[in-house]
């Protein structure tokens, strides 16, 4: 299989200078992030994803294979929306859009699961509701393929996407979240995927690769702002022995943050690196009581396919 990176000019200037236009994550040292993330607007009390709002996971990695399957694609902030509808037959669909191509998935009937059915009536493509934030201000969708279609012209790989109302950039302050001691801690989970250059939509082992595991964010507001942390996951089938991965304090700018994260203890099997290890995230809800973002690495080994590895987590203030 051949790999293409490829990187929408407009959506890396966004994401390096971070503008008041830009993707949801502030850099160290970047511009102030002011995106609300979704067509309703900036979070109020009491929101909840509802239909007809159009929402935009910020700074977030994708893959999707081209060509029935020979070409995997990595995209950076690659032009992803979520918009919660509802059918003719009163289904709740979801239509999904990735590199300008959408997909309508409709509910199972469960309320947290949406498939897209092949001609045959299988479903291809599910979509998974995760997570939801204490302030329900911000969720989690897991994004499953089973079995690829050829026909389309281009097929997502397993993905992880965090969809909300994000916090104003006004309400991220001490004063708003840590009046007392000027620090806040959120605890959740995270969820990531692992696909290395041999991986094509049509494998049905869908979960194969797919770990969960526990995150902690530090909100600083004691000298500047900043965020740090960790996160844990397992060992993606094999593919790699890290599972503690360390995140440096970072500068909150607006209502977001972006940086790098490290492995803990040099985790990682001899001969193997690190390489990008990127962390977005933002505030969610009117009081900022929540943080969801992304991550994205490559795991690169000498002789051996490289590892990418996707992910997106949610945490909620103690």
């Amino acid at each position: 299989m051949s790999i293409a990176i490829l990187r929408n000019s407009t959506a890396l200037l966004l994401t390096l200078t971070l503008g008041a236009c830009g993707g949801g994550g502030g850099g160290g040292g970047g511009g102030e992030t002011t995106d609300p993330l979704n067509t309703r607007g900036f979070a109020q009390p009491g929101w909840v994803i509802e239909e007809g709002v159009v929402f935009r996971p910020p700074n977030v990695t994708i893959m999707i294979t081209r060509d029935q399957g020979e070409t995997l694609d990595i995209l950076n902030d690659g032009d992803v929306t979520f918009e919660f509808n509802e059918n003719a037959a009163g289904d709740e669909v979801i239509d999904f859009t990735i590199d300008g191509n959408t997909f309508r998935l409709v509910d199972d009937g469960s309320g947290d699961t949406w498939e897209l059915p092949s001609s045959a009536g299988t479903a291809v493509m599910r979509l998974f509701l995760e997570y939801t934030s204490d302030n329900e201000a911000a969720e989690v969708y897991f994004l499953l393929n089973s079995i690829g279609r050829p026909t389309n012209p281009i097929y997502p790989e397993n993905a992880v996407f965090v969809v909300g109302y994000a916090t104003d950039p006004s309400t991220v302050t001490a004063e708003n979240i840590a009046p007392v001691s000027g620090t806040a801690t959120y605890n959740g989970s995270i969820l990531a995927n692992a696909v290395d250059a041999d991986s094509t939509v049509f494998d049905n082992n869908g979960l194969q690769n797919v770990e969960e595991g526990a995150i902690t964010l530090i909100a600083d507001f004691n000298n500047g702002a900043s965020i740090s942390g960790e996160f844990e996951l397992g060992n993606f089938d094999g593919d790699t022995t890290a599972e503690t991965y360390i995140i440096p304090s970072v500068s909150i700018n607006g209502n977001g943050f972006s940086g790098t994260f490290t492995v803990d203890d040099n985790e990682l099997a001899p001969g193997q690196t690190l390489v990008g290890a990127e962390i977005n995230g933002n505030f969610y809800g009117s009081d900022a009581g929540a943080i969801g973002g992304h991550i994205f690495t490559e795991i690169q080994e000498a002789g051996e396919e490289t590892i990418y590895i996707q992910g997106a987590f949610l945490a909620d203030e103690n």
